[in-house]
């Protein structure tokens, strides 16, 4: 360590002339301190006040070189103390060669209630004196101060100070010689109390201060009443009212705390969800600054604001220039602690119950808000049957849709199940396996793939199609080749265009956001003018995406929806999006004799199930475009 370094540094400040009587009235005292000087005569000199009249017995009989003090009550009653016993019963007491200064709290026992001009006062009556041997000094040390005085709207607060006070003056005749206001002790320059659109006016009855609620210069705070959030408005204005009702002046300094009643602001739950985004978007708010959310309750769960984000939910805290701020949440619809309602036919109601607990600092009180935000969607996607047959068998397709496989299939008006599966040896399969290749399908019959991230429970993780095509070879980059997905969208250059097929949740899938489906109709490909024959191979390139994060070129496909071209590639990937190829086994084309032979020209159909991270199935549905399990 250095020796320390001494800094000289003047500072002035600036204090006005002292009046012959200085009054304040602080937060919980009043005090009064007089010039005890000897005046000249003067020829309008008020003799025989009546408070100086009543001290007099008193001065005269005291002993010599001692100060008293001589409490003026109602009923021409009084108490006399000396210093030591005033200052025992909680005065303060003290004198200068020039003054003498008496202070007194507003509940001290011989403080009076008064009302003047409506506005309740703490009045104290008191003449202090000192006795010598030859003579007796009396000095006036009343002082009265306003204990309330306030009225407020949702606007305005309004503070009202008698002009004229009659326990200090003995006529009501003073002439003001100046008023003037101010703020925390400090008075203000006429351009700072226009800024603050504050308000003073001076009439013959009382001086009066108008504040708007909220203006600079207070201050809100939070509390919380029957736990319902409320605030309140404080502020500590400066009245300096100087008189003069005589050869001498009187300077009467006022400060006031004045607090607000409560005011209720209950926070307000909005919902912003988009419901073909299929996330919760939730804003709480508006609170002060000195509110903090502390845990969310979704469900049966309670969970901290980092666990929240950590298990996916996306809470965030936003602060505005006034220092007021808000909360968002979002939680995807598919998360398990959402509640769903299906409305028939089509229609699927997604319930968010929530309960908010926040507390409020430094006092750390807590509170709570409960909410329910619902969010209705048409995702409903109805189970569909279709069927054809060939010299073989009688096929059946069913499209499960996304209500799960809640319905019985019946043959006539008996159910297919059990004995008549095994009777007629029918068959409903899932996906095919690598014992079922190579796959035979018919010309113009669907083929139905559908890619899927595996082992992710990221919400905010989304999977895309880049590109999708066929081979005649194992080898996704030999030839001949044709397109089927070109930049997320559809081969517009073929007649027979992709259809995709919309992904929602149910049972086996919980996050529709990391499956893609499509389908195609089988029919031959050509090269030139030949149809070629035999097995044919599908292939897709798959990028993984983060829909929370800036545009990426890799997520950012013309026919990708707006929502999920905002997406980024996911972390950890050295920065980019996750990008993988997924591939099928052989599918085997024929032709059925009932068929025309109709050539097509690079065009097929696909769903498939892509894995975790870099590890990638892809499957082919035997059933329909469906829900379909492995």
């Amino acid at each position: 360590m250095t020796s320390a370094s001494s800094y000289v540094q003047s500072m002035t400040c600036r204090y006005s002339p002292w009046a012959e009587r200085e009054i304040l009235c602080e937060r919980n005292y009043m005090e009064v301190s007089v010039r005890r000087g000897v005046p000249l005569i003067e020829p309008n000199f008020v003799q025989d006040d009546p408070d100086w009249s009543l001290a007099y017995p008193e001065a005269t009989a005291a002993d010599n070189s001692i100060w008293k003090i001589v409490f003026h009550l109602p009923a021409n009653r009084k108490t006399t103390m000396t210093v030591a016993q005033a200052m025992t019963n909680g005065y303060g007491i003290n004198t200068t060669p020039t003054r003498i200064l008496v202070r007194a709290a507003y509940n001290s026992t011989e403080s009076q209630p008064q009302l003047i001009q409506t506005v309740p006062m703490a009045v104290l009556r008191s003449t202090t004196f000192y006795k010598q041997r030859w003579m007796v000094m009396m000095v006036d040390t009343a002082v009265t101060c306003p204990t309330d005085g306030t009225a407020f709207t949702e606007q305005t607060i309004t503070w009202s100070v008698p002009r004229v006070l009659p326990p200090l003056v003995p006529t009501p005749q003073i002439t003001t010689l100046d008023v003037q206001m101010g703020v925390d002790g400090r008075k203000l320059d006429p351009a700072t109390i226009h800024n603050r659109d504050y308000k003073l006016d001076v009439g013959p009855q009382l001086i009066t201060v108008k504040i708007p609620v909220g203006a600079d210069g207070g201050y809100y705070k939070s509390h919380v009443l029957d736990n319902t959030y409320v605030i309140s408005y404080s502020i500590e204005p400066m009245l300096e009212h100087t008189w003069q009702d005589g050869p001498e002046k009187t300077k009467y300094t006022v400060l006031h705390p004045i607090t607000t009643p409560f005011m209720p602001r209950p926070p307000v739950v909005t919902n912003n969800t988009v419901p073909k985004a299929r996330v919760f978007n939730v804003t709480l708010g508006t609170f002060l600054p000195d509110v903090q959310l502390v845990k969310i309750i979704v469900g049966p769960e309670t969970l901290t604001v980092p666990e929240a984000n950590l298990k996916g939910y996306n809470v965030q805290e936003h602060v505005f220039p006034n220092g007021s701020k808000t909360y968002t949440l979002q939680v995807p619809f598919e998360d398990p602690n959402v509640k769903q309602k299906v409305t028939p036919p089509d229609t699927r109601t997604y319930i968010l119950p929530l309960t908010y607990l926040l507390n409020i600092v430094p006092e750390d009180t807590p509170f709570t808000h409960p909410a329910v935000v619902e969010a209705i969607l048409k995702d409903i996607i109805p189970p569909t049957v279709t069927g054809y047959c060939d010299g073989a068998a009688f096929y059946t397709m069913v499209t499960y849709g996304n209500m799960g496989r809640n319905w019985i299939p019946f043959v006539g008006s008996r159910e297919l199940g059990g004995n008549l599966l095994a009777l007629y040896k029918y068959h409903y399969n899932d996906f095919y396996g690598a014992r079922d290749y190579p796959v035979v399908k018919y010309l113009r019959r669907p083929l139905y793939f559908e890619v899927e991230l595996l082992y992710s429970r990221d919400p905010q993780a989304e999977l895309f199609l880049e590109n999708c095509w066929a081979t005649y070879s194992a080898d996704r980059n030999s030839s001949p080749k044709w397109d089927v997905v070109v930049d997320s969208c559809e081969n517009s250059a073929d007649e027979y265009l992709t259809i995709f097929h919309p992904v929602s949740s149910n049972a086996r899938v919980l996050f529709p956001s990391h499956l893609k489906r499509f389908e195609v109709k089988m029919f031959s490909f050509t090269s030139g003018r030949d149809a070629l024959k035999g097995q044919i191979y599908f292939h897709c390139s798959v990028v993984i995406c983060d829909s929370n994060r800036p545009s990426d070129s890799l997520c950012s496909r013309r026919c990708i929806p707006g929502k999920q071209r905002l997406g980024r590639s996911a972390e950890g990937m050295d920065g980019g999006a996750v990008k993988v190829f997924v591939s099928s086994g052989p599918i085997e084309l024929k032709r059925d004799g009932s068929l025309h032979f109709m050539p097509r020209s690079g065009q097929f159909n696909v769903w498939s199930l892509l894995g975790a991270a870099i590890g990638v199935c892809f499957y082919t549905s035997l059933t329909g475009s469906g829900e379909s399990s492995n």
